[in-house]
């Protein structure tokens, strides 16, 4: 086979002019900064590049149809098309361009802040930089002002006098201190070699090449390659997609309900792609949506760049769509309708995503009435959760799912999506599938989330209270202390002492989700290890018999729970718990 790469050596100072001219596109100064929660990385890079050490081959894939003249998104007077997309080393570039180029990056938060890296020229030492350096005379505060433009002489003098200012200084020290400025100023002229790949290389190969060089393995998603494009091609739909994700983490500061935020998902740029391709061409891997947005006729493997520009302008139409917060907003209501009312009850971000793209083709598409699209998307998302549907393969079974609905007529959405859930939860599912699922410790396992929304679903009380499970469960409460706690009805001392289990070696028998519900914090303080019957005969006498016995009901407990040897009472509640979560997914 033909070398499908060539070899080009870079200076470190080339690289950066070469990102600031746009002729490298270099996307995560644009995006979230994954080494921001570890600047510690960025340290040690610098200090690895001035000691002169090796840090690795970078990886650019050359650009195809590369145009100068046209730029589908931003204005072409300001940045022209890249001639590389970067494909490792995206982490590296950042970090030194942000430095030596003093250019904030944004955090994992969205806040755009600066990275700044301290040297102390005496003994060439590097540190993250913080209010002890900012004020150590011995200390280059901050990197950047060594390549700023101010010239060699003048940073390595000023740095020198100022020093003088506060303590004396040998001739050997400034000699020295003087040789090390300059080493470091000089890392723009450190080497670094580029492997460029062929631009009509396909992606797969692209992406087999990258996890085979990286040392870490790490894998590059599809995803990453459509976002870098977003980046090159359609600045202006990128800023959207990323606005709409801040949006999404932040309480607006101002009654609106104009925004994303929501306490169910906090979704990034990728998940949001992954909405608009979905809708967009009813594809979901992302290999082929890449190759699409690439330009590539699908049919003959060709390149085209007006089929590039064509298929920009369908994402173009329906980003508003995907991105419309009435849209987004009514969605969400209905995972709140089905009692998700918070993010830790969503074990599936792809359940959300998927649900949300149905949602949308089902309005869009279809001119689905709102009333039957919102029990339908209920239905299919707590399905979806229930049964693991996009936990394994997940854009493999989503794109079957998208097929199967091109085949759906006009009116048949609804009664489409209805017989796919039907196939899913039969008879057979409720009554044994379901109930072996519960056999689990997992406390953020689809079943033990989907019996809470339940509880909240059903408007159910907190045990032992008045107070309703959905009341105590609103995120929006900010208060120090929990009001709800998952209590163990068979306390975990109580099992210790009783039949000898390990703490450690039995936590998973200990922790089975049928062994947890929900209590006051204050009760389950007060029922603390005792054991069953006895804490039971003590919360009873606030109730009445009946009451008391509803709400056992309600909680999936056996009426003589407390009479009941621990693996018994586990196998009754598994099956007890799975008729609660049945009732309430047939109310929705």
């Amino acid at each position: 086979m033909a070398q499908v790469f060539k070899t080009t050596d870079y200076t470190i100072g080339k690289l950066m002019d070469d990102i600031e001219i746009g002729d490298i596109a270099l996307p995560d100064i644009q995006r979230p900064f994954v080494w921001y929660k570890k600047i510690s990385k960025v340290r040690d890079l610098f200090d690895s590049i001035y000691r002169g050490y090796p840090i690795g081959y970078l990886l650019f894939w050359e650009n195809a149809n590369r145009s100068d003249y046209k730029n589908i998104g931003f204005d072409e007077k300001k940045r022209k098309i890249p001639r590389f997309l970067i494909i490792d080393g995206q982490q590296r570039l950042t970090a030194l361009f942000a430095v030596m180029k003093n250019q904030e990056v944004l955090t994992p938060d969205y806040e755009s802040k600066a990275i700044k890296i301290a040297f102390r020229p005496i003994d060439a030492l590097f540190k993250v930089g913080d209010a002890a350096t900012d004020r150590d005379p011995e200390y280059i505060p901050d990197l950047s002002a060594l390549w700023s433009g101010e010239g060699d002489f003048a940073i390595i003098s000023n740095f020198i006098s100022a020093l003088k200012e506060k303590r004396e200084i040998t001739k050997e020290e400034e000699k020295t201190i003087s040789s090390n400025i300059q080493s470091l100023i000089n890392i723009n002229k450190y080497p670094l070699t580029a492997l460029e790949i062929a631009p009509n290389l396909e992606e797969e190969i692209v992406s087999d090449i990258f996890v085979r060089i990286n040392s870490q393995g790490v894998s590059l998603t599809q995803a990453d390659f459509i976002l870098t494009l977003l980046s090159v091609y359609w600045e202006e739909g990128r800023k959207e997609i990323e606005q709409f994700c801040i949006d999404s983490r932040k309480i607006p500061e101002k009654e609106t309900r104009f925004s994303s935020f929501n306490y169910l998902i906090k979704p990034d740029p990728d998940d949001m792609l992954r909405v608009l391709v979905g809708l967009t061409f009813h594809r979901a891997k992302m290999k082929d949506v890449y190759s699409i947005i690439r330009g590539r006729d699908m049919e003959t493997g060709e390149f085209s760049e007006e089929l590039r520009t064509h298929q920009f302008d369908k994402l173009k139409l329906n980003l508003p769509t995907i991105l419309d917060n009435t849209n987004w907003q009514s969605f969400l209501k209905i995972l709140i309708g089905g009692g998700y009312k918070d993010e830790e009850l969503i074990s599936s971000k792809n359940a959300v995503l998927y649900s949300y793209i149905l949602y949308l083709i089902g309005k869009q598409n279809f001119n689905t009435q709102n009333h039957e699209l919102q029990r339908i998307i209920g239905r299919w998302f707590v399905m979806s959760s229930l049964t693991g549907r996009y936990s394994s393969s997940p854009e493999t079974a989503f794109e079957k799912d998208l097929n199967r609905i091109k085949e759906f007529s006009h009116d048949g959405f609804i009664s489409g999506l209805e017989k796919i859930i039907g196939e899913n939860l039969t008879n057979d599912f409720w009554d044994i599938t379901l109930v072996g699922q519960m056999e689990t410790s997992s406390a953020r396992s689809p079943e033990a989330n989907a019996f809470y929304a339940a509880l909240n679903k059903l408007g159910s009380p907190v045990l032992f209270s008045r107070k309703l499970v959905g009341d105590l469960y609103d995120p929006s409460l900010k208060i120090k202390k929990k009001r709800l706690e998952k209590h163990h009805i068979f306390p975990r001392n109580y099992l210790i002492s009783k039949y000898g289990f390990d703490k450690n070696k039995d936590k998973a028998k200990i922790n089975q989700i049928a062994n947890l519900t929900f209590l006051e914090f204050e009760d389950n303080i007060e029922i603390s290890d005792d054991k069953p019957s006895e804490y039971f005969a003590m919360v009873q006498k606030r109730f009445g018999e009946s009451e008391i016995k509803e709400m056992l009901a309600e909680h999936a407990i056996p009426e003589n729970f407390y009479q009941l040897e621990y693996d018994t009472f586990l196998q009754e509640r598994r099956k007890l718990m799975a008729g609660v979560i049945r009732k309430a997914f047939n109310k929705i």
